[in-house]
């Protein structure tokens, strides 16, 4: 078990459970345990515990940091419009709000939709993490790259049917 330093305070322990919930992720897959380790060890990491309803994230807004979905079930809405992705137990979010460089109105928002518990990394961690371990670096950019190709196929999906529409008229 590891203890986490919270950056505002306090200390957090993650299980084994927790911990191979987390390796298990692009972003931690590759590291050994003692990188692991002195990592959390750090001040780059967090936990947070969510109740049923609470805001986990809100795209754009607050420090930047990703989050490793531990323990429960979350929603992502397109600002409040919209269900986008139930997530789960290992699924990580806010990827692309890290390296993000637009400020103002949230493009997305996660929703607990149970008690979640969150493990969240700073855009400084991430890029400790990018910067020892370069295929940390490849497998980033690969996931941002699927959520690209699956968006595109989406957008595709809704502007084929308007296009046939269009043309019937």
């Amino acid at each position: 078990m590891y203890q986490i330093r919270h950056f505002l305070g306090g200390e957090f322990v993650l299980n084994t459970e927790e911990i191979k919930i987390i390796k298990s992720t692009f972003l931690f897959s590759q590291i050994t345990d003692d990188e692991f380790k002195g990592f959390v060890d750090g001040n780059d990491c967090f936990i947070r515990s969510f109740s049923k309803g609470e805001n986990i994230f809100i795209g754009g807004d607050g420090e930047k940091s990703l989050g490793i979905l531990l323990l429960g079930k979350a929603t992502a809405l397109c600002s409040d419009k919209g269900s986008l992705k139930v997530f789960s137990s290992g699924d990580v979010f806010g990827v692309a709000d890290v390296f993000n460089n637009t400020n103002g109105a949230p493009y997305s928002i996660m929703k607990a939709t149970s008690n979640c518990r969150v493990f969240f990394v700073t855009k400084n961690g991430v890029e400790k993490l990018i910067l020892a371990n370069p295929e940390t670096a490849i497998k980033y950019i690969s996931f941002l790259s699927d959520r690209v190709a699956f968006l595109n196929r989406r957008i595709s999906t809704f502007t084929a049917k308007e296009a046939i529409s269009r043309m019937a008229k």
